[in-house]
């Protein structure tokens, strides 16, 4: 009768499974790596980049909301030559203080007083990275007198609160204003919190220097004097 050898004991309770190929378990050796760090201009380089790709996204966000006039803001090039170009210089100089500016730009039609309030915008947004917003007075107008209007979902103190909120607003065409007192008050309210707030407003107006004054009323003209200007706009024309 033919005897079987016994299995050789093992000191495991149990078989240990046959490792998978690329799959560790407890009591493998994994071979160690070793932690080259990237040099110092290389990870400068890269947070450059991220930086720079987040101001693109937010510059973006920005102007896509600003509502500026379309032909005016395609305009890439530009003769910044004369004094067209020195009163640009100035203006954006001016932009962003503490204080807050309150500017006029008056004089006849022509003259590139909207290109100079949209290149305001375009420093506002691009360089600044704060919130501009473009409007003309008659289209503010219509839209407060829209609050009135049964199942209206605003009211007028909704729209002056929204457009107090921008850095920077420019309205355009102030001479076309109704000249209402209703509006009339909206429109100083709307100025005096801008101002108390300290953001830059520009207007734009093709007006004389003294029905520009009578037209935004005797306070935002001491206001505009204290802290900014009243530019009247009289050489070469810009078209």
């Amino acid at each position: 009768m033919s005897q079987t050898n016994p299995a050789p004991e093992s000191n495991d309770p149990q078989p240990r499974p046959r490792p998978i190929p690329g799959i560790h378990t407890p009591g493998d050796i994994v071979p160690s790596f070793k932690f080259t760090p990237r040099p110092d201009a290389e990870v400068e380089a890269e947070l450059k980049r991220r930086k720079e790709a987040e101001r693109r996204v937010r510059v973006k966000e920005l102007q896509d909301v600003c509502r500026a006039p379309d032909r005016q803001w395609s305009r890439k090039e530009l003769d910044r030559s004369g004094r067209w170009g020195e009163t640009e210089k100035m203006i954006l100089a001016r932009l962003g203080s503490e204080e807050g500016l309150l500017l006029g730009l008056i004089g006849p039609r022509g003259l590139g007083k909207t290109q100079l309030a949209v290149e305001a915008i375009r420093h506002t947004t691009g360089v600044l990275l704060r919130s501009a917003r473009y409007v003309t007075a008659t289209d503010l107008a219509l839209e407060i007198s829209a609050t009135y209007r049964d199942g209206a979902t605003e009211s007028e103190r909704d729209v002056i609160a929204r457009y107090r909120r921008p850095h920077l607003l420019v309205i355009d065409e102030y001479h076309l204003r109704s000249g209402g007192e209703r509006e009339t008050r909206l429109f100083e309210e709307l100025l005096d919190k801008r101002y108390c707030a300290r953001k830059d407003t520009i207007l734009v107006a093709t007006q004389p220097r003294e029905d520009f004054r009578v037209n935004i009323g005797s306070s935002a003209a001491s206001r505009m004097k204290e802290t900014g200007a009243l530019i009247e706009c009289d050489w070469q024309s810009y078209r």
